[in-house]
């Protein structure tokens, strides 16, 4: 069985607080899965680990063999945040 997302050992503290506390898990490739949790449980931020854009305190990530957050995955995974962000660079400023 192909692994498609392999968690191993995964720590993540936020506001100091451990938020992940040696989370381990595989997700094998082709299968369809859930990740259900109360509020404030760290589904978020453990997704936000999976695709690399959580700074994790200890542990290992990796997708499709390639460690989280590195330039080939950053190229092929995308994540839209709960919250959008507006970056003012993006919008035009001259007077139409």
């Amino acid at each position: 069985m192909d692994i498609a997302i392999d968690v191993r050992d995964l720590v993540v503290d936020r506001g100091g607080r451990r938020v992940l506390d040696g989370i381990t898990c595989a997700v094998p490739a082709g299968s369809v899965t859930g990740l259900l949790g109360p509020s404030g449980s760290g589904k978020t931020t453990l997704i936000r680990a999976i695709v690399g854009v959580q700074v994790v305190r200890s542990g290992t990530v990796t997708v499709l063999g390639q460690p989280a957050g590195g330039p080939a995955l950053r190229r092929a995974v995308g994540y839209p945040p709960q919250t959008p962000r507006v970056y003012p660079c993006l919008f035009n400023t001259f007077p139409t």
